[in-house]
């Protein structure tokens, strides 16, 4: 009786030490994200930001989403390449007002992508 909830108890610890991890490497990925594309709102802001600050962003998200194709969907991947690949366009093309509108959906999505898969009560009710 006693080895048995000596062992759910440690199988009780792995989980949510696992689940700590998990959202601790989405947490540092997004956040890192979210950093560089408010950098290059601003710019874009500005109306100094060029194509190869857009590339920079895409080699930096090409760098997290490694990281996060175990922990999320890859439809949310998806949706984040996608608009990265709009900024790029916009930027190349000078077009700031685009470029803000395509840059601030990705930072709301840095913002709330990760609360999605995070391990709380409202994720599970």
């Amino acid at each position: 009786m006693v080895k048995n909830l000596i062992t759910a108890a440690i199988s009780l610890l792995i989980v949510f030490l696992l689940c700590f991890a998990e959202a601790k490497v989405q947490t540092s990925a997004f956040s890192k994200m979210h950093t560089a594309l408010t950098e290059v709102y601003q710019k874009a802001m500005e109306e100094t930001a060029t194509e190869e600050d857009g590339k920079a962003l895409r080699l930096l998200w090409e760098r997290q989403k490694n990281k996060l194709h175990v922990f999320i969907p890859h439809t949310d991947i998806r949706e984040m390449d996608l608009w990265i690949s709009e900024a790029i366009y916009y930027l190349g093309d000078k077009d700031y007002d685009e470029a803000c509108g395509k840059l601030e959906v990705l930072i709301h999505s840095c913002e709330n992508v990760p609360k999605t898969y995070d391990f709380s009560l409202e994720n599970f009710l």
